[in-house]
């Protein structure tokens, strides 16, 4: 996944809206969306080569996801699989308990990778270095990460998706989620200019790269109150030319 935009603590009933686009090789096997068990998680996909995923959430309120970073050297392939770091960590109850959990692992062990775990209460953003992880906490706002750097502002993917979905913040904090939805939802399929094209392609959300590009697209939304839920919309195709889908029979259990 190479666009994550984290709207934390925008709304009282919506304290935590994710929304991403996975970039990846067009030719990579990927399994639709799906549930796994015990606890009962939503994950956006399953990847059929290294296994893992890149988002989920649980049935207990947390939601975690994994971006690849970009490096100067190529992935080792005899590391472990970065997107094995959700699966494993949507077995914890909490952001806090699954930030301690993922630092509790070699940071070594794993290719360069930002990790993003956050509950309706708590949000936390890790990168591994060769010393260990890097561990920030998140503020209410919007927080966007991309695969150059974690909340690196001279990324220029970074710097347009935020230009593109903080109109989205006031619009929540009002409580126009459905206004608030098709901002987002704009901005995961933005190509660039006027005409929809960029100078440079991995420089706008949505990716159209030959071999390469945008595969999906996810909204996930947790609500609290008398209807306690997470709400999925999903594209399972770029979202540029592939329809947002409720996936209302995959609606997680209430948050305990």
């Amino acid at each position: 996944m190479c666009t994550l935009a984290v709207f934390f603590q925008c709304s009282e009933e919506l304290p935590l809206l994710v929304a991403a686009n996975r970039d990846e090789f067009l030719s990579r096997p990927t399994s639709a969306p799906q549930y796994l068990a015990a606890p009962r998680r939503f994950v956006a996909g399953i990847d059929l080569v290294a296994g893992g995923t890149w988002l989920g959430a649980n049935e207990y309120g947390l939601t975690a996801a994994v971006l690849n970073r970009r490096s100067e050297k190529p992935p080792d392939p005899e590391k472990s699989s970065r997107g094995a770091l959700v699966t494993s960590v949507l077995e914890k109850r909490g952001g806090r308990e699954a930030a301690r959990a993922i630092q509790e692992l070699p940071a070594t062990e794993f290719n360069l990778c930002s990790v993003f775990v956050a509950d309706r209460q708590e949000g936390f953003l890790l990168a591994n270095e060769p010393s260990g992880w890097r561990v920030r906490f998140l503020t209410p706002g919007l927080h966007v990460v991309t695969n150059r750097e974690s909340e690196n502002l001279e990324c220029p993917r970074h710097e347009r998706v935020v230009r593109l979905m903080e109109p989205a913040v006031s619009l929540l904090h009002h409580g126009r989620f459905e206004d608030a939805l098709e901002v987002i939802k704009c901005a995961l399929r933005d190509h660039g200019d006027s005409n929809g094209t960029a100078t440079d392609p991995l420089a706008v959300p949505c990716v159209h790269l030959g071999n390469y590009g945008t595969r999906s697209a996810t909204v996930l939304m947790t609500f609290v109150g008398d209807r306690a839920r997470v709400e999925i919309l999903h594209a399972a195709g770029p979202p540029c030319r592939t329809p947002f889908v409720p996936l209302e029979a995959l609606l997680l259990a209430e948050l305990r």
